[in-house]
């Protein structure tokens, strides 16, 4: 911090015109104050978010709209609204004020948290083309692209990648749901011959008995 006032005094002297000072910046920190920049934008989005409860209100709200019987879906419903919400606000807000209230909520159908926060995760490529993603910005500015043009072109795809992460992850789950259930079902029918064919043997051995 003692530096700069030495810097703008060094930038008034040696460079008079604010032409010359915004080249000057621009040659030598243009990524770095972008970055700068753009964090500090974050922290205050990020601060106001967070210290008028405004994520805690939307995320009772997005709770509460969720029917009772999506509850068993709730780790795919997870996933699906993790892509808008890191998008729009920042990890901290999102996987700090929201998803804690998502797992304890998700807990009360028989799911475990750790489901949940794996879902959450499914939303990333939809994050890092998110405007509070500050090396998204250095990036860009490095192959002196505009920010703008990289969310047109690309956010599509990371949609789609989104999408297919959680059809997989939704597919696969019910793929293995149907497996346990067909397995306790093949227990359940041995089970059921054992104790008959135990019955039988029981049967027959009083009768030869008599």
């Amino acid at each position: 911090m003692a530096l700069l006032p030495k810097a703008c005094g060094q930038l008034m002297v040696n460079y008079p015109r604010l032409e010359q000072q915004k080249e000057r910046i621009a040659t030598y920190a243009g990524n770095a104050l972008s970055v700068v920049s753009m964090v500090f934008a974050a922290g205050i989005f990020t601060g106001i978010l967070s210290g008028t409860k405004m994520v805690d209100a939307m995320a009772h709200v997005l709770i509460a709209h969720i029917p009772s019987a999506l509850g068993s879906h709730f780790a795919i419903i997870t996933a699906i609204i993790s892509a808008p919400f890191t998008f729009f606000m920042s990890n901290d807000a999102f996987y700090f004020g929201v998803l804690p209230l998502l797992a304890k909520a998700a807990s009360t159908y028989g799911i475990d948290p750790a489901v949940i926060g794996r879902a959450s995760l499914l939303g990333l490529p939809v994050h890092l083309l998110s405007p509070l993603v500050p090396s998204t910005y250095l990036l860009v500015g490095m192959v002196r692209e505009e920010f703008g043009d990289l969310q047109r072109k690309f956010l599509k795809w990371a949609c789609g990648s989104a999408a297919a992460y959680d059809s997989c992850s939704y597919y696969s789950r019910h793929y293995l749901f149907l497996t346990e259930a067909k397995e306790k079902d093949r227990g359940f029918v041995s089970v059921s011959l054992t104790k008959k064919r135990s019955k039988e043997r029981n049967v027959g051995g009083a009768c030869r008995m008599l």
